[in-house]
């Protein structure tokens, strides 16, 4: 994953589009990132639409409610670009090709809008 923005705790990602495994619904999917600290450990998956949700958790391991520790910077930061994995099993017969597409609503810290 690839931000175009900064993004703060509790900004939700979503993946669609990823439709005919055998993976059963479940709120308890585990993910891998290739850097700690960054995203949920967990996110929750929907067979029926292929679609899983995730959030960037940063709150993990800086432990810090404010804006400046608690979120994920693009550009050149070394957490600009995170790598996620996860595991769903292939339906039982052979089908064409998905094309996900991955979505996110921003959650913004109220420090983001200060006055003046």
């Amino acid at each position: 994953l690839a931000l175009s923005c900064d993004v703060y705790n509790g900004t939700t990602l979503t993946i669609t589009g990823l439709t005919g495994s055998q993976t059963a619904d479940t709120t308890v999917l585990p993910l891998i990132a290739d850097k700690a600290g960054i995203i949920a450990t967990v996110g929750t998956w929907t067979q029926s639409t292929g679609t899983l949700v995730f959030k960037v958790n940063t709150w993990e391991t800086t432990h810090s409610p404010g804006y400046q520790d608690g979120h994920w910077e693009t550009g050149t930061s070394a957490e600009g670009t995170v790598v996620v994995s996860f595991t769903i099993k292939n339906a039982l017969e052979g089908q064409r090709y998905v094309s996900p597409v991955l979505s996110g609503t921003r959650y913004f810290h109220p420090s983001q809008f200060a006055s003046g």
